[in-house]
């Protein structure tokens, strides 16, 4: 990734911080590709759990969106299996996963 791209995914994840908590349909449409842009980009530190955090804005206006539940159990199995299987990483890797399968059920019921 270059420069301007790290620029502009700074820039978007800068501005969701300091967005209005009342969002629109449209806004959670804007937000979804936001996130699907640092999904792309998941093999970089930081943008996995940024993705989730954009995912979970959505589902904060829309708590029945099917497909932020779906890319939230993904990317929390996304950052257990990159972690190693060792005895350190035994308690984050068991959470990841619960968070995992605690959205991945919220879609199923979708």
């Amino acid at each position: 990734m270059n420069t301007i791209d790290t620029l502009i995914i700074i820039i978007i994840v800068s501005s969701i911080a300091f967005h209005s908590p009342l969002l629109s349909s449209q806004d959670t449409s804007a937000l979804m590709r936001e996130a699907d842009l640092l999904w792309e980009y998941r093999e970089e530190a930081g943008k996995v759990e940024a993705a989730i955090d954009i995912y979970k804005k959505v589902l904060s206006v829309n708590e029945k969106n099917y497909e932020a539940c779906w890319k939230i159990a993904r990317a929390y199995s996304s950052l257990g299996d990159r972690l190693p299987g060792t005895k350190e990483t035994k308690n984050i890797r068991k959470e990841t996963g619960r968070e995992s399968m605690l959205f991945a059920k919220k879609a199923m019921e979708l």
